[in-house]
């Protein structure tokens, strides 16, 4: 499934993260608290949308102009969201990828590819 935006909107991201029950059983899958963590946004451009590949670097989206930062909800579900500016991207399909690094900076996940087109 591909999300479609338009160039120059901004795209809400939300989410959570579940924590597996096998590995924490007390949690049962469910959401848990983890604004310990630290999710980043990151795109990168396909050469076609259709079976496209990925070209050029990955671009971190973070602290680009009119990006809100992820935001977290410290209460039930324990959501994320993040507001993406489209406007510094061309026309064209991306995947996305949520980067998930702990307060140290070690990437301990990561989510995606999410196709994305934008028109």
């Amino acid at each position: 499934m591909t999300e479609s935006f338009c160039v120059g909107e901004d795209s809400c991201i939300a989410g959570d993260y579940a924590s597996p029950a096998v590995e924490i059983d007390t949690l049962n899958g469910a959401p848990f608290n983890s604004s310990s963590l630290l999710p980043d946004f990151r795109v990168v451009q396909l050469t076609s949308c259709t079976n496209g590949t990925e070209t050029g670097a990955p671009f971190d989206n973070q602290y680009a102009p009119g990006n809100s930062n992820f935001q977290f909800t410290a209460t039930t579900p324990f959501t994320w969201q993040y507001n993406w500016q489209t406007k510094a991207f061309v026309k064209g399909c991306y995947n996305a990828y949520i980067v998930t690094k702990s307060s140290a900076g070690v990437t301990v996940q990561v989510n995606g590819p999410f196709k994305v087109q934008l028109k």
